[in-house]
Parts: C-alpha cells; structure tokens; sequence
C-alpha cells in the first residue's frame, strides 16, 4: 500500500491515503444506521444506540457547531442517495447549538426553518420524508431566514450559523437560481454586525463514486458524489479537502528519506564520502 501510494495513479493514491485516514475508526456512517431502519432482521434498539453514538461524538467536535442542514432528494431517488441525505441531514441538525439544533430549512424557492418531529430516530427519519421536495433552491431568501432568525435572537457572531450543508440529488447549476447574486445579502449581513455569510456546502449524492469531485470557491464548496471514506474523513475534520489538496498531502520519495534522516537516533552520525 505504502508504494502504491507513491507510484500509483491519482484515483488509487487518494483511495488509499482516505483509508488511512479513517482506519481505526468507525466506518458506519448516519447513513448506513438510516439503512438499517428497513431491515427487520437488525434489532431497533441497537440501531439507535448507533445512532446516539455517532451524534455524541461529532457533537464534541468546535467544527459542527452552529450549522444548518438543507436536503432534497427526488422521489426517484431510492437506497443509498436517500439514505445519506436523510441521514446526514438529521446528523447535523441534532450536532448544532441552539438555536438551530434539532431543526433543518426547507429546499425550495421560499425555503422556511423547520423542527424536527418524533422520539426517535424512526420517528424523525419519516418525519424528514415527508418534508415537501423541490427541484430548485433560492440562497438569497436562505441567507434571509437565518439572519432574520439571528436579529430576533439577538445573537452574537459566537452563535451565527457559520455553515450550511445542502444534501440533494439534483446538480448545483439546476439546483441554485442565480447563486453568485448575493451581495445584496452580503450587505444586509454586515449591516447587522455579521462579517460574511455562513458557508455553503452543497452535496449532490446522487451517484455513489470512490473519489468525489470537489470544487472549492470563495464561501462556496460543491461535492459531487459520495462514498464511505470520504464521508468520514469530512465528519472527522468538519471541512472538505479537494482532490488536489488530499494529495498534496502525500510526502514524496525524497521527503521521506530527509524525514527519516533527520529522527534523533541519527542527530550525531557522521557521512564519509
């Protein structure tokens, strides 16, 4: 594995090195604990003993507080897709701070803050399918609701929501009407004392792929696909490294060998040449 991950082609370096990343941990994501729900033969209290598991150790993670969940998955989507986004979605919504723990916003053109109903992670999962699906998503009227719930809550930048994460089947172009028309939001953000606008982190799972494409811009991250290891890698550290960046962090033949020379064992050796 350690060679290949010098010598192999981008693809299989970045397989390996998201093994490595995760080996050791848990690889059972909200969306395979959501899977489980259907399954008659898995027992409904150890499934939710996973599921309380994985949100008490994402919630001690700084990274997800304060952050939001949007998702939208057609009604042809079935299986894993649909899985991840309910799963994700209701992850992040029970990992928040107040006020945004335990609720989720609307995909839509007018989309409005929802709460999230049920005891259990049964009853909230068929709560969450139920929740009217959209194809198209306005961010303005997003960025709108969260600071007007900001203003009422009078709420310190500490509290502002600093990321929202979208989970949907449909692509980003579709999706976002007019994204980059939002310096009038920017606006109206720092003339309430907010310096920018949370993050935006739109996910399209409708495909299941071993290397996501990502592309980063300013406040913006677009993934496309989804897979296990990147899944976790990302809950892990609570942001997205792209391809490029992943990669960059493989040290190269001759990093390795200046590494190993300089361990303290060989502080003092001396080189006759």
């Amino acid at each position: 594995k350690d060679k290949r991950l010098l010598t192999g082609d981008s693809e299989e370096r970045l397989t390996i090195l998201l093994d490595i990343y995760t080996k050791g941990r848990s690889k059972v994501g909200p969306h395979h604990i959501v899977a489980c729900l259907n399954d008659e033969s898995v027992q409904y209290d150890a499934v939710e003993i996973r599921w309380r598991n994985i949100v008490e150790a994402c919630a001690k993670k700084q990274e997800w507080r304060n952050c939001l969940a949007i998702y939208n998955v057609s009604g042809g989507t079935r299986n894993a897709a649909m899985d991840f986004a309910l799963g994700m979605g209701l992850l992040i919504s029970e990992i928040s701070d107040e006020p945004w723990k335990g609720k989720v916003l609307t995909f839509g053109t007018d989309p409005i803050f929802c709460r999230i109903e049920g005891s259990d992670l049964r009853s909230k999962i068929e709560f969450m399918r139920k929740l009217r699906q959209c194809e198209n998503i306005r961010f303005s009227k997003v960025f709108d609701q969260v600071l007007e719930a900001a203003v009422a809550g009078n709420m310190s930048l500490d509290r502002m929501v600093k990321k929202i994460c979208v989970f949907t089947d449909v692509d980003f172009e579709k999706a976002a009407n007019n994204f980059w028309a939002t310096w009038a939001s920017v606006r109206k953000y720092q003339s309430r004392g907010y310096e920018k606008l949370p993050e935006i982190v739109f996910w399209d799972v409708k495909e299941c792929v071993s290397v996501p494409q990502v592309k980063k811009f300013n406040g913006l991250v677009i993934v496309k696909g989804f897979s296990d290891s990147w899944a976790n890698a990302w809950l892990r550290k609570g942001e997205f490294a792209t391809p490029e960046e992943m990669l960059r962090m493989v040290p190269t033949p001759e990093e390795l060998m200046r590494s190993a020379l300089h361990r303290k064992e060989l502080q003092n050796l001396i080189v006759f040449d």
